[in-house]
């Protein structure tokens, strides 16, 4: 074996060994409720609204003000039938007090809004409900997707290590005369080929990272792995338009929307208002006094009704009327885009998580068929029978089995917490039951293990190039490539 390989293996095993910074799927959860931006905006948005109520009950209970003024005067007495006091500056102070209150009867806004109220308050709370549950979702998309694109990687690194030993055998044997340069160039040309789905693979699994980081913040440590089986059961209950039910009645932005749609309906209301008349209490108490020479003080009170009868307003009310009955329409247009969106993510979720079970199914036999024919066209090589064109398609083929069998895997998990949410059924108990098919121990996964227990012939002991295949190699970790020699 190679020094460069040696160094792969050694630095694989030792990356792959259980560390103890390792972070599992429910403290990720629990990070991102702690963390996340989008979350935390929904939350202060719901405690906004629920101050509505409050304001809205405000305005139908009595307003009681006080205003008080204080002033020095300074008169300058010209003419007056006291000849005494001609030509005299005359300072003084006076101090005026008043007491307002207002006591609304008869105000039919008021009553809207206070109706209204309730519905902003079932807005929020369904979409705070609904953000919470999208976190949730959010994350655990965010932490597959960074495991699919470690598996994706581990792949693009298994296989470039396996094509460049392809390369080398096809060089020792052009090297005595078994078999032509062509086939030395097709080895070639296909390591290069890996080697660029190698760079591809690493900045996904970057970019995979960064966008668990954007929800949960820093972290440190790797993420724990999918063990190597785990259960892949139907939808329950495995009826697509029973699902469909659920979306449409529990789905919490269709209940948001559903609330907007009787707010905004009630907003006509509010502004047919702006034609009703209004009647309110009004009391009134003035108090003041004066050091004016001569001058008066006085106390007077008042407490009476106010009627206000709209008559013209130039039209502004028939507008404004107008203008709620569309953004009416608009509020029912939206909740319709809601149910419909709805309804697009339970049936593609439930679809794909039963596709995604065929599709394991069928990758596992192809798996393993393909790793049988790598087998024959290696033996064909050896003999004259089969070219390294030959070998190194069916090559390639294993490892897109294993990718799409990986993508299959992390398809039926995210579309089963998509489902899920669609029908607002998403919940921390979801996230636990997820969590125990985690580990953090090193394990032979078909969805990181490169070529161990593979049977596949394209990798050899040095000393024997034309040996026996070895069954104990593992996956480059990430960042390392194998150098053509």
């Amino acid at each position: 074996m190679s020094r460069t390989l040696r160094r792969l293996l050694l630095v694989s095993w030792l990356l792959s060994a259980p560390g103890a910074g390792a972070m599992d799927l429910l403290k990720t959860y629990e990070m991102a409720l702690e963390r996340d931006p989008e979350f935390h905006a929904a939350e202060a948005n719901r405690n906004a609204i629920l101050q509505t109520k409050p304001i809205a009950i405000a305005q139908l209970l009595p307003n009681l003000s006080f205003r008080g003024r204080m002033n020095r005067n300074h008169v300058l007495v010209k003419s007056t039938p006291i000849v005494a006091q001609r030509g005299q500056d005359v300072f003084f102070w006076d101090n005026t007090m008043d007491v307002n209150l207002n006591q609304p009867i008869y105000r039919h806004e008021l009553w809207v809004q206070l109706s209204q109220a309730d519905n902003q308050i079932a807005a929020a709370e369904a979409q705070y409900a609904a953000a919470e549950q999208d976190v949730t979702f959010r994350a655990s998309r965010a932490y597959f997707d960074v495991l699919l694109a470690e598996a994706n990687l581990s792949f693009a690194q298994a296989e470039n290590v396996a094509t460049e030993r392809q390369y080398e055998q096809a060089k020792a044997r052009f090297e005595v005369g078994l078999i032509a340069i062509t086939d030395v160039k097709v080895a070639e040309s296909a390591a290069d080929q890996v080697e660029a789905r190698v760079i591809a693979a690493e900045n996904e699994w970057e970019n995979a990272r960064e966008a668990l980081k954007q929800i949960i913040g820093e972290y440190e440590g790797d993420l724990d792995r999918l063990k190597d089986n785990i259960p892949f059961e139907r939808p329950n209950p495995d009826n697509i338009d029973k699902w469909h039910e659920l979306g449409q009645q529990n789905n919490l932005l269709i209940i948001a929307s559903t609330n907007q749609a009787d707010l905004a309906k009630k907003g006509i209301d509010l502004q047919f208002a702006g034609h009703m008349p209004s009647l309110d209490l009004v009391g009134n108490a003035n108090f003041l006094s004066t050091n004016r020479p001569n001058g008066i003080s006085s106390q007077s009170q008042l407490l009476g009704a106010e009627l206000t009868i709209p008559i013209f307003e130039g039209g502004g009310v028939n507008a404004r009327v107008d203008q709620a009955r569309f953004q009416y329409e608009e509020a029912m247009e939206k909740l319709d885009v809601q149910r419909r969106a709805t309804k697009l993510q339970v049936k593609n979720s439930f679809r794909t998580v039963i596709a995604s079970i065929g599709q394991v199914n069928a990758l596992k036999t192809a798996i393993a068929s393909t790793r049988l024919a790598l087998e024959a066209e290696q033996a064909g090589f050896e003999v004259g029978t089969r070219t390294m064109v030959d070998v190194l398609v069916v090559l390639r083929n294993l490892f897109a089995n294993k990718r799409d069998y990986a993508k299959a895997v992390y398809d039926y998990i995210v579309n089963s917490l998509n489902l899920k949410q669609a029908a607002s059924m998403l919940s921390r108990e979801d996230v636990e039951i997820l969590n125990r098919w985690l580990t953090a121990e090193h394990i032979r996964d078909p969805l990181s293990d490169a070529l161990g227990d593979t049977g596949d012939p394209s990798v050899y002991d040095d000393r024997n190039p034309e040996g026996p295949p070895r069954s104990d190699m593992q996956a480059a970790p990430p960042g390392l490539r194998t150098p053509r020699r």
